[in-house]
């Protein structure tokens, strides 16, 4: 209340004395005075606090950044350092002078987009984006077209599957999973690296190799299973997202009306609001947001559906 809000104030002042800006307070925190020039409080006062996918410009709109987000406002704060977790992009701050946004109901949905748009036109910013220090399980392609599962450290050069502090924990994970799977146990006893060069399935059928190695790294991140339509937030109260997974992998999404969902009934009745996902992503990028959609809990339902019903 009243009383209690005074009082917070009396102590901060107490604390900071001159250097409690009042604009600060008045302005939902943000000190002014560190702003990038060309970021003004209306732009960032017009920032929703839900999931969607936000773009940084230049004043001279080149698109420097792009990311998806549970929270646009807090991830926008962050990368103008206005937050305690402060952004990792040195450098980036100082030239935004555009900032778009859209709501986009999920997270999942903002991040797909932004990755796609990042795959297509590659935001010079998103390019220079670091992971944190540490070991990482990570997979490519070899000059034979056979994909590797390898650990690397710090500055990883190949597609990151899965992150850890230290390399015993690297190692301990990957050769966890492949003995769970069955494969490459040749690799495990002989490849102190874990790098599969040697593997026991037929080294001369690239695409069964690959078959056996994808199946076995998405034990690693997360897999997920069956044929379902998945609803969550919308991006207002009027609605709600759908999302469909076709034998584990995204189908497609779309937003269906609150009454329709509230109505009940066949779950035939909300694929027409279902639009297909065509994408030229990695198929890993877009299973790794799917897996990281459902850890972060962000479907309420979800319903078992004939994969024959879904027609691309």
């Amino acid at each position: 209340d009243a009383e209690v809000n005074l009082k917070v104030l009396e102590l901060l002042q107490e604390r900071d004395g001159d250097g409690l800006h009042e604009s600060m307070i008045v302005n939902k925190g943000i000190d002014v005075n560190a702003l990038p020039q060309g970021i003004d409080l209306q732009m960032l006062h017009s920032l929703s606090e839900d999931a969607g996918m936000y773009r940084f410009r230049s004043s001279g709109n080149e698109l420097l950044y792009v990311g998806g987000t549970r929270d646009i406002y807090t991830s926008v704060m962050r990368h103008l350092g206005q937050e305690k977790r402060k952004n990792r992009v040195p450098g980036l701050a100082d030239l935004i002078g555009q900032i778009e946004s859209q709501e986009t109901g999920l997270a999942l949905i903002g991040s797909l987009q932004a990755a796609e748009i990042v795959h297509q036109q590659k935001p010079r910013f998103n390019l220079v984006e670091k992971p944190d220090k540490g070991f990482y399980i990570s997979t490519f392609v070899d000059e034979t077209g056979m994909r590797r599962l390898t650990v690397e450290k710090n500055d990883p050069q190949h597609e990151i599957l899965l992150h850890t502090r230290n390399p015993r924990a690297a190692h301990g994970r990957l050769r966890g999973v492949l003995r769970d799977a069955g494969v490459c146990e040749l690799a495990i006893a002989e490849t102190t690296s874990c790098n599969l060069k040697a593997c026991v399935c037929d080294a001369n059928d690239v695409d069964r190799h690959n078959a056996q190695i994808e199946s076995t790294y998405k034990r690693l991140i997360g897999d997920v299973h069956g044929t379902k339509l998945l609803l969550g937030q919308g991006r207002h109260r009027e609605e709600d997202t759908a999302v469909i997974i076709k034998e584990g992998e995204l189908f497609g999404y779309g937003y269906i009306p609150a009454e329709v969902t509230d109505e009940g009934g066949s779950v035939k009745r909300f694929l027409p609001f279902v639009n297909q996902w065509e994408s030229e992503l990695p198929e890993l990028t877009v299973h790794r947001l799917l897996v990281k959609a459902f850890e972060s809990k962000e479907f309420d339902q979800q319903f078992a559906i004939d994969p024959a019903s879904l027609v691309r």
